[in-house]
């Protein structure tokens, strides 16, 4: 595996999640002061409903970039024969969709939710927008994977970025022209559109779609053989990843779906930034040949672990000592307070979620989507018996608790992941990175709170402070091996 071209794909996407990332946290206030609490929870509701529509993908994106991967260089026809049923099936995928959010649109903007009556006619129309959105994202994801699978992890990214956009664009001037709901729909459908055709003009560069003869039917068997898995685990990850802001709607108020979307939206935009950098490991593994490579594919493995506990911790725990503040300063006073009791528990829950990018990847890598479809289904049976009863009683505070619950399988996927693709005890490995991580956190979590937060010179910035000496402090400890650290230095510095 080259480092150079693993980081130059890694600063790709890592572009890809920057120029979103910046458009989410300028329009994210404007949306909610236009269109209210109560609009930017419709608009929310939109997309939890359009994001569980995406079960229909049945996991063919990941089954896409890996067999596209293993074949595109060595069996240009074969990659043909995936493209096109991938290809289908993502249309046929899209089309369902379509069609049954347009028919749900009345049930889901009038009787559903607790929609203001005012609100109930824009969001069904809404509604029926969503399900457009959604074909045409199907479609858009299609192209997705087979970009990645062949390695060109350009061509989504610039996609998106023009997407994202342009649509950002569009609803600013529709919320400007006094359109509310329908107008943002529009707006997002408009820039989705541009963007797809980007993608699919590119794309026709790279692989062009061209009719080959060949047994369609093995390989489409072939595919559900894979995807089965991943789509076990995505029903899981869409049941318990979401529901809970459904049952706030249907059971306290549209409100607190905003409110607990906004900081969780915040968390899982900040941890989708490792998950893309990740991401460029899955079709190189994929295509490797791990009898020769599987130690080097381990020592990397273990290092990148490492290297992500040195990342992460001192963002959770900036969160932690200062989401309320960072929260005011980017939507409003009353909304970080009215938010504030949840701010750090979601933000443990992210970090949880994000400790197992890797895992996941590898485990795809190696054929085994197995064990993510296992640990997905024990995070929706811990979801689904914790939900109603925290939701139900607690609001707000126990839609976040459920998902902190449910992000606990986490620590069980990591270790069974290491142990059986790689035959160790992950924990044992890492024991003196986490020791000294546990030792430093805790420590600067007391001092924080107890000392600087009551002393004459207290700032929220210090917490800028908290990030610099982190890491620094961690790695003179040893958090990290001399072979982490030449590593993190070839991603940061090399270009070859």
């Amino acid at each position: 595996m080259d480092i150079s071209h693993t980081r130059k794909k890694a600063l790709i996407n890592v572009f890809g999640w920057f120029i979103p990332t910046i458009v989410f946290l300028v329009l994210t206030p404007l949306m909610v002061n236009k269109l209210g609490v109560g609009g930017f929870g419709v608009i929310t509701l939109i997309q939890l409903v359009t994001g569980y529509m995406n079960v229909l993908n049945f996991g063919f994106s990941e089954a896409i970039i890996k067999h596209v991967a293993e074949h595109h260089v060595r069996d240009p026809e074969q990659t043909m024969r995936f493209a096109w049923v991938g290809l289908s099936l993502f249309a046929i995928a899209g089309s369902v969709g379509a069609v049954t959010m347009f028919m749900l649109a009345g049930w889901l903007g009038t009787d559903l939710m607790k929609i203001p009556h005012a609100l109930q006619s824009e969001a069904v129309g809404a509604f029926k927008l969503g399900g457009l959105t959604f074909l045409l994202s199907m479609i858009a994801e299609f192209f997705r994977g087979t970009a990645i699978g062949c390695d060109r992890f350009d061509v989504p990214n610039i996609s998106r970025i023009i997407r994202i956009t342009l649509s950002a664009v569009f609803i600013v001037v529709a919320l400007d022209a006094g359109w509310s709901l329908v107008g943002v729909m529009l707006a997002t459908l408009v820039g989705l559109v541009i963007g797809l055709i980007i993608n699919i003009v590119w794309m026709q560069r790279i692989l062009p779609l061209r009719r080959v003869g060949g047994p369609y039917a093995a390989v489409l068997r072939e595919l559900f053989h894979f995807s089965k898995h991943i789509f076990f685990a995505r029903l899981a990850g869409m049941v318990s990843g979401k529901i809970s802001q459904v049952l706030l709607g249907s059971l306290s108020s549209i409100a607190n779906v905003a409110l607990y979307e906004v900081p969780a939206r915040a968390a899982e935009t900040a941890s989708a930034m490792l998950n893309r950098i990740l991401q460029v490991f899955y079709p190189s593994f994929a295509a490797m040949d791990r009898s020769i490579e599987q130690d080097r594919i381990r020592s990397i493995y273990v290092s990148v672990l490492s290297i992500q506990l040195l990342i992460t911790t001192p963002f959770m725990i900036g969160i932690i000592l200062e989401g309320p503040a960072l929260l005011a300063a980017w939507i409003s006073a009353g909304f970080a307070h009215s938010a504030s009791g949840i701010i750090s528990v979601i933000a443990v829950a992210y970090f949880l979620s994000s400790l197992t990018n890797l895992p996941v990847v590898v485990a795809m890598s190696f054929g085994l989507p197995q064990l993510i479809s296992k640990y997905s289904i024990i995070r929706m049976v811990i979801t689904i018996i914790t939900m109603y009863p925290l939701v139900r009683y607690h609001g707000l505070t126990g839609a976040a608790w459920v998902l902190l619950l449910s992000e606990l399988q986490a620590l069980a996927l990591i270790y069974e992941t290491s142990r059986r693709i790689f035959g160790i005890n992950i924990y044992r490995t890492l024991f003196r990175p986490l020791l000294i991580h546990a030792v430093v956190s805790t420590a600067i979590l007391l001092g924080y709170n107890l000392v600087y937060r009551h002393s004459a010179w207290y700032t929220p910035l210090g917490v800028v402070v908290v990030l610099v000496i982190y890491p620094i402090l961690t790695v003179a400890l040893g958090a990290t091996t001399k072979t982490d650290n030449r590593r993190l230095r070839k991603l940061l510095l090399a270009w070859r």
